[in-house]
């Protein structure tokens, strides 16, 4: 956000938008308001659901996993395989002398789809164990993002109409690069610099030949996943006998109740339904998270939000009657 007059006006309020009128934004949180005269939605997928893009860029996710190496026998660039499954290699300075971390990245799957994830930096490990001499893992996460639908990411106007609202998304996992150019483009458009490439990247573009199948290969999966979801057999709570950090998804007469237990063992239940638009969530073995298979939002064992574009936590299931 770029203040306009450096004025900050704070109020309580319940709501997460951006109000925009001809000459001043206002961002609205839940722990206040903030006058700016642009404002620029770089929040991976847009919070706001004003330009559709979670219908225009579909979620991805990929794993990674650090050894550390010998200074000699770690690789210097940055390396990606050119058959499948694909691997990305790279090393990064260690704090001991003389070592290196090797990092390997890869098995990329939509969210929400995978029994049981941990399977997926098991594969990364034994990659790494078969070609390099390397120290045991030490270090393991997972990434997220989204592709757009003709490859090109959208940078630009959040939407038609809009003069001082800017965001950018759809960086396929570069974003390196990608957010780089981001930050031009937009800086451009804020000071009504000229630049060649705006309209190519441009965030509001119509491109039916170039994404027409993509677009309804994706969202027809994502129409596929809502109904399927629900015809999947499901356990009742009273047969589910959870393990400590373990999450399931059962079905408490017509309705679907995200249930986990923490280490402490205590119970937790949550209503399944994503808030973004209602997918069910399932649970992520590996980063104990609730994924949501549809448009990717993620949420923590206990409901928070963690990734969007559901911007609400995961409420609490309503007691069985």
């Amino acid at each position: 956000m770029l203040p306009g007059d450096g004025s900050h006006v704070f109020e309580r309020t319940r709501a997460c938008d951006v109000d925009e009128t001809d000459d001043r934004c206002t961002v609205v949180t839940d722990s206040g308001r903030i006058r700016a005269n642009h404002v620029v939605i770089a929040t991976h997928l847009p919070f706001l659901d004003r330009g559709f893009f979670f219908a225009k860029a579909h979620p991805g996710m990929s794993y990674a996993v650090a050894a550390e190496i010998s200074e000699p026998a770690a690789p210097r660039g940055m390396y990606i395989s050119i058959d499948q499954p694909t691997r990305s290699i790279r090393s990064t300075p260690s704090q001991e002398a003389e070592r290196r971390f090797l990092v390997i990245g890869g098995e990329g799957h939509r969210p929400g789809l995978e029994e049981d994830t941990r399977r997926r930096y098991e594969a990364l490990e034994r990659f790494l164990a078969d070609r390099f001499e390397a120290h045991p893992v030490a270090h393991h996460w997972s990434a997220h993002d989204y592709a757009p639908l003709d490859g090109v990411p959208y940078i630009g106007k959040l939407r038609r109409g809009s003069c001082r609202v800017y965001s950018a998304t759809g960086f396929a996992k570069w974003g390196l690069t990608k957010g780089t150019l981001a930050a031009m483009l937009i800086t451009d458009l804020i000071v009504g610099r000229a630049n060649p490439w705006a309209k190519f990247y441009d965030a509001k573009r119509l491109k039916p030949l170039a994404s027409a199948s993509t677009f309804a290969k994706e969202n027809g999966q994502v129409g596929l996943q809502f109904i399927g979801a629900r015809l999947k057999r499901r356990e009742r709570p009273e047969d589910v006998d959870l393990e400590p950090n373990e999450g399931r998804i059962v079905r408490v007469g017509h309705r679907h109740v995200a249930k986990f237990r923490d280490e402490g063992g205590e119970v937790h239940a949550l209503s399944a339904r994503c808030t973004h638009l209602g997918c069910l969530v399932e649970w992520n073995t590996a980063e104990r998270t609730w994924d949501c298979p549809c448009h990717g939002s993620r949420f923590t064992m206990t409901g928070a939000v963690i990734e969007g574009p559901a911007v609400s936590a995961l409420p609490a299931a309503r007691a069985s009657r």
